[in-house]
């Protein structure tokens, strides 16, 4: 963009006619460039037919900004959505990470269409996707208000996933009342529907005692659960409190087997945690 600012101030310089007349002479010689800086000074004068002329010509040599910008044109001038489709993606091809962008959005609003239909008639994953449209703003305005309406209708209609969603909502106190006695009711609901990240959830509160009595027994079961479901954030939990003997005799060997199952997945706190036990040497050789 900073490019095409540039070289408009250089055409307002030397002045449109001459400028336009050097242009369409060196696009006719095949200078692709040339091409889409006389479509950058026909869209400037509202001559947008001949500014998608000129653009087209510039695509078609493989300009990619000449792609992008008759992309624009279609998207925003010409209200032409499958033009405007169909040269982002060859903008986006040809490495133009902005019209990627523009794509993935126009393809997610396309979606939200299908996801609200299959949500209506009972598929639940239909209502998770369209939730994660507006809680990301994906081909939508980012409304946290709408992506809670519809994780808790699929979360009703049975969806685990959807029930940790809208948990950590409550959980984080986003757009809604932060309320931990309702993100450990959905964590609950969810960790016992087998979804082991709630399991962890469930267990941070009772760990941190956030909206309940704080229970590292209660913490070690729901830590335990979630490393046997293979969340490793579970195993990594599971290695501070053998290690610090919350809930359970402190125990070293135990500590180091859980959090060398942690720092394997990628965990780095697990990783810095039994670097530092070796680091002392403290029940370990």
């Amino acid at each position: 963009m900073k490019k095409i600012l540039i070289s408009l101030m250089l055409i307002t310089t030397i002045g449109f006619g001459t400028a336009l007349g050097n242009f369409e002479k060196e696009c006719i010689e095949g200078q692709m460039q040339s091409c889409r800086k006389a479509g950058l000074i026909y869209g400037s004068i509202g001559e947008t037919d001949e500014a998608v002329k000129y653009y087209k010509t510039a695509c078609d040599g493989d300009d990619v900004i000449g792609c992008k910008l008759l992309a624009y044109q279609y998207d925003l001038k010409l209200g032409n959505p499958v033009k405007a489709e169909q040269y982002y993606l060859k903008a986006c091809n040809a490495g133009d990470g902005v019209s990627c962008l523009k794509i993935g959005s126009m393809y997610d609003a396309k979606a939200r269409k299908y996801y609200k239909w299959a949500c209506e008639n009972g598929y639940t994953e239909g209502c998770i996707n369209l939730a994660r449209l507006y809680t990301y703003g994906y081909g939508v305005k980012q409304n946290h208000y709408e992506a809670i309406r519809y994780y808790g209708q699929a979360c009703d209609g049975g969806s685990m996933k959807a029930c940790f969603n809208l948990g950590t909502y409550y959980y984080n106190g986003v757009d809604i009342r932060q309320d931990y006695s309702k993100a450990k009711e959905l964590f609950g609901q969810a960790c016992d529907g087998g979804d082991a990240r709630s399991c962890v959830m469930q267990g941070s509160l009772y760990f941190k005692g956030r909206g309940v009595k704080q229970s590292y027994t209660k913490a070690l079961e729901l830590f335990t659960r979630a490393c046997n479901f293979g969340d490793t954030y579970g195993c990594a939990f599971l290695g501070l409190m053998h290690y610090e003997g919350k809930g359970v005799s402190p125990n070293i060997s135990k500590a180091v087997k859980f959090y060398t199952k942690a720092c394997d997945s990628g965990i780095q706190k697990a990783c810095i945690n039994l670097a530092n036990i070796y680091n002392i040497g403290q029940g370990v050789k």
